[in-house]
């Protein structure tokens, strides 16, 4: 309306001078427009190339902004994330095209978790070996996918071993994990003590000079020259 407003009056001599400033008066009201609609703009844009490349589905388990948890609603404008806690985060179409997040079920909701353990190096492995594959076969939360256990580590004072177990989602996968971790630490308490990490101290033999011990007085030493 102020463009044409203003074309018409700059075709009148007389008034051609309104018209230039109703020109002049249309930029600037277009440009404070579209800077105070821009978020609004982005939201919107944002909405609509959400629906047409579906990163995220309604159900999906995600990790946004450092919380975990799970697709609630997906708005033109904005997504509710249902955190594990019953918390809800509202958060901005943009943010999930224009940061990194993780989707844990964009394919499949299956999922390979790790429990780490560390025991002494004396440690026999075998039993251990033995004894998680029998926690996770019985285990009701394993999907039967994958069970293994690997030596990842050795330092001085420790083997570093971990244990891998799959679930059919990341929910069971953190129950699976806690099951299988809390069963390890209480069977190797009860049956391999010895297997507890522990730090060794070995006391030096002391200094014996004729008979006596303990470091020498300057009477024992030998003297110079």
């Amino acid at each position: 309306m102020f463009i044409t407003a203003g074309l018409v009056l700059l075709s009148i001599p007389v008034v051609r001078d309104i018209g230039v400033t109703l020109v002049a008066s249309a930029g600037l009201a277009g440009l404070a427009v579209g800077a105070a609609a821009q978020p609004a703009l982005k939201s919107l844009i944002g909405g609509l190339q959400l629906a047409l490349t579906e990163p995220i589905r309604i159900g999906d388990a995600v990790i946004i902004g450092g919380e975990w948890g799970w697709i609630e609603e997906i708005r033109t404008t904005y997504v509710v994330v249902k955190v594990w806690d019953e918390r809800r985060l509202v958060v901005p179409t943009s943010k999930f095209l224009d940061e990194i997040f993780q989707n844990w079920t964009k394919t499949t909701s299956q999922l390979l978790g790790t429990v780490m353990f560390y025991v002494d190096p004396m440690t026999k492995l075998d039993p251990i070996r033995e004894k998680f594959m029998e926690l996770v076969e019985s285990n009701a939360r394993w999907d039967k996918r994958v069970r293994h256990m690997q030596v990842t580590e050795l330092t001085r004072d420790a083997i570093e071993v971990r244990f891998l177990m799959t679930a059919k989602d990341s929910p069971t996968l953190f129950d699976l994990r806690c099951d299988i971790r809390e069963a390890l630490i209480q069977w190797i308490a009860a049956e391999m003590p010895d297997a507890i990490v522990r730090n060794r101290l070995l006391a030096a033999e002391p200094l014996r000079i004729d008979g006596a011990s303990g470091p020498p007085s300057a009477a024992a030493m030998p003297s110079a020259g």
